[in-house]
């Protein structure tokens, strides 16, 4: 019966160590986020990363960021323009381990932008305008494993959205996180 016991429990250990080698890796990392937008300031936020491994060199990267900025400006002595523009994108791509310690990932998915334009003059508030478009977002990094529990990523993101008098602009930015490898 010990005997037994014994070969049961070597079993369970062998099989526990052998899941752990090939268990899959999940990462979570939070960051600083900011694009510089053609013909406006630049917008700053947070970028949040998920990133799933498996037995193998390719993985999958999940990326979100949200940024926004709100400016306000003088267009003539008694008008003045209240802007706010929200910035939200989501994108999903694969990630490549080159070894334990760098990996490189390139992403694509949709950006969608906000803004609203607050019109006042020295009377008071004259009126309010809209836009909202979503267009094709894209994005590549790296990600750096200094030890095994801790991930650092640094990437470019990139979107062309159409602004309310039909023109494209230009959204280029970083972002810089820390993560958290299990």
């Amino acid at each position: 019966m010990l005997n037994n016991t014994l070969k049961l429990g070597l079993l369970v250990a062998a099989v526990a160590a052998s899941s752990s080698v090939f268990a899959d890796n999940h990462t979570f990392s939070l960051g600083y986020a900011q694009t510089e937008v053609e013909g406006f300031t630049d917008l700053k936020g947070i970028n949040a990363q998920y990133r799933y491994e498996w037995d193998s060199p390719f993985s999958l990267l999940a990326s979100v960021s949200y940024m926004e900025r709100k400016v306000t400006m003088v267009d003539a002595p008694n008008e003045i323009y209240k802007t706010k523009v929200d910035y939200t994108s989501f994108l999903l791509g694969p990630a490549y381990r080159f070894n334990n310690v760098v990996s490189a990932y390139a992403l694509v998915g949709v950006a969608k932008i906000d803004s609203k334009d607050d019109k006042y003059d020295d009377v008071g508030f004259v009126g309010s305008e809209s836009n909202s478009a979503t267009e094709l977002a894209y994005g590549a990094g790296v990600i750096v494993n200094p030890i095994q529990n801790l991930s650092i990523n640094v990437g470019y993101e990139g979107s062309k959205l159409t602004s309310k008098n039909s023109d494209k602009q230009a959204f280029n930015g970083f972002n810089v996180g820390v993560g958290y490898r299990f």
